[in-house]
């Protein structure tokens, strides 16, 4: 896969496999910001969902580590009839540790693995007012389309594979 010419995260965050160990920091995995109401949605979704897909072996579930911290979270998934598209059902970064790219190397570090396993195509579904993640996904090219029922959500598609 082609990776943009973007930098990475700082030296000190480690991006590995979430384990089941990480459970627990994930179920007190705080990103919410006030001002920002999609924030809120993937808060729920990394305290509730990500638990669950950590144990699913088809499911592509990362964390960003700082000092034994877990400072970001991304999870995809294949989609029923196409395993060769990956939906990212969640991208979140602890509000302090937003803007050092941790976002960006979590994505580029799931879309490999998601390759690996066959993907040729990620999916996410973005509020159009979170430019932070449409500029994130911009860094992939990504091409955006509304969401039919919901034109205030865009869906991101980014090719994984030439």
């Amino acid at each position: 896969m082609g990776t943009p010419s973007s930098g990475r995260a700082p030296g000190d965050v480690i991006i590995r496999t979430a384990v089941v160990d990480d459970i627990p920091q994930l179920g007190s995995f705080l990103c919410a910001n006030e001002g920002e109401p999609w924030t809120l949605a993937p808060e729920v979704i990394v305290q509730i969902e990500v638990p669950v897909w950590v144990v699913r072996a088809e499911a592509v579930v990362l964390v960003a580590e700082r000092a034994d911290v877990v400072v970001g979270v991304i999870a995809m998934t294949p989609q029923p009839r196409r395993p060769d598209v990956y939906l990212s059902q969640v991208l979140a970064v602890a509000h302090g540790h937003r803007r050092e790219r941790i976002g960006y190397s979590l994505k580029l570090a799931a879309m490999d693995r998601a390759h690996a396993r066959g993907a040729v195509l990620v999916t996410s579904e973005v509020d159009g007012r979170n430019v932070a993640m449409l500029g994130c996904n911009d860094l992939f090219k990504a091409v955006k389309e509304p969401e039919p029922d919901d034109p205030t959500t865009l869906i991101n598609a980014v090719k994984v594979a030439e």
